[in-house]
């Protein structure tokens, strides 16, 4: 990823959650879990598979649903945010995402990365399962990457992802970054 060759500016940093942009459109989410708990900690949510289960089950007012499939290591992750604007006719109702990440696991670290960087076709083929009335259509979250460090029930969380899509634009990407960073300041409060 590129993502480190120009500077970083400070979107918001609220809630000791800093989210930051760059010129080449990555964002970023950086912040720390004190964990309270030896056995209910971040890596082994991540170890366990149960990311996406705990961030949906956290968050029912943001996210509609996240669909995650396996195949041959790689996990193809369907989210679909709900719109809070509901006065807006006109606005979408709701957001999709949708992205393939790999695991790497080493002793106190986790990194979920993207893999297999496709383009919007590959992504329109792909059949988003049929609890949604057949097909959406979904923003491709190109490159995606999440690092958890723990040490002395202390959790470093970076993570760092680009939308590239044809259909989405400056403030869509925004709303995106601004509900992932929701919906992992909920997670934070979960183990704290």
């Amino acid at each position: 990823m590129d993502e480190n060759k120009s500077d970083w500016f400070t979107i918001c940093g609220e809630k000791n959650i800093l989210l930051e942009k760059n010129d080449n459109n990555f964002y970023k989410i950086t912040f720390s879990i004190q964990s309270s708990s030896d056995s209910d900690t971040v890596l082994n949510v991540l170890k366990n598979g149960q990311l996406f289960e705990l961030l949906s089950a956290l968050n029912p007012d943001v996210i509609d649903n996240i669909n995650v499939s396996e195949r041959n290591n790689i996990h193809d992750v369907f989210m679909i945010f709900k719109n809070n604007n509901e006065d807006d006719e006109n606005a979408e109702k709701i957001i999709n995402v949708c992205f393939s990440l790999k695991y790497k696991f080493k002793e106190n670290v986790c990194i979920i990365s993207s893999k297999n960087c496709q383009s919007d076709d590959n992504y329109d083929n792909l059949i988003y399962p049929a609890k949604y009335n057949g097909k959406k259509e979904f923003l491709h979250v190109s490159k995606i990457k999440l690092k958890a460090v723990e040490k002395n029930n202390k959790t470093l969380i970076c993570l760092i992802f680009k939308i590239e899509s044809k259909k989405s634009s400056n403030i869509l990407n925004m709303y995106i970054g601004l509900y992932f960073k929701k919906i992992f300041y909920r997670f934070k409060q979960y183990f704290e």
